[in-house]
């Protein structure tokens, strides 16, 4: 008489799907593929299961997007636009910001192109920046263009870090350029003293001009 095939007993090795199960894949998938290899079927195929499976968790490739904006606004520190003036607390967030577009620069392309949806942690972050602004003074018919402007140039900036430091240098044209040369050259040493890349070094710049720039503006508004 032949016995009973024995159960198998204990869990699958597969990981059971989540949303977030899906949303972590969806960073790294990303981060390797870029905008164009990153689709739902590819998503599905990195988590084992079928395409239709996703969609038990997520309503569609935009909320995955949105989610993936969402996980990165948490590493945005904001709390400090409560306790500093704006124009101190600008610059650690910018940072942020930028350090976190940075570390994954192949979700740039579909991170800042697309509508912000409802992804509620990317929404609150943005109402602590723009309530402080306004609570200190920027008036609300130049706000949005503000905050906009500044993350255009982060983003920007998150992609500058990915370049050759000698990517503008005018190399055997240099007699041709010499105040170009000359410029680049000092900016090479600036970020050797300071330990930093020469990336950091235009950021900070960059980001300091533009806080300035905006801190006059705001008096003008003031004295009108």
């Amino acid at each position: 008489m032949s016995s009973a095939s024995p159960r198998r007993a204990g869990r699958p090795k597969q990981a059971i799907l989540t949303r977030d199960l899906i949303i972590d894949t969806a960073v790294e998938l990303s981060k390797e593929a870029g905008a164009e290899g990153f689709s739902m079927k590819e998503l599905a195929k990195r988590l084992g299961v079928q395409p239709p499976a996703l969609y038990n968790h997520v309503a569609n490739r935009h909320e995955v997007v949105n989610a993936m904006r969402g996980r990165l606004a948490l590493s945005f520190e904001v709390d400090h636009f409560d306790d500093l003036p704006w124009y101190d607390a600008l610059v650690p967030w910018a940072w942020a910001y930028r350090d976190a577009f940075a570390a994954h620069p192949q979700t740039i392309a579909l991170l800042a192109i697309l509508p912000l949806g409802d992804e509620e942690a990317v929404f609150l972050n943005y109402e602590t920046i723009f309530s402080a602004l306004h609570r200190q003074g920027w008036p609300v018919s130049e706000l949005a263009s503000a905050v906009i402007a500044l993350e255009s140039f982060i983003i920007g900036s998150a992609l500058d870090v990915l370049a050759p430091e000698d990517n503008q240098a005018p190399g055997s044209l240099a007699d041709r350029a010499p105040t170009m040369h000359a410029a680049l050259e000092a900016r090479k040493a600036a970020a050797k003293a300071q330990g930093a890349t020469a990336a950091d070094v235009t950021f900070g710049v960059g980001l300091r001009l533009l806080v300035d720039g905006m801190r006059a503006r705001l008096r003008q508004f003031e004295s009108d």
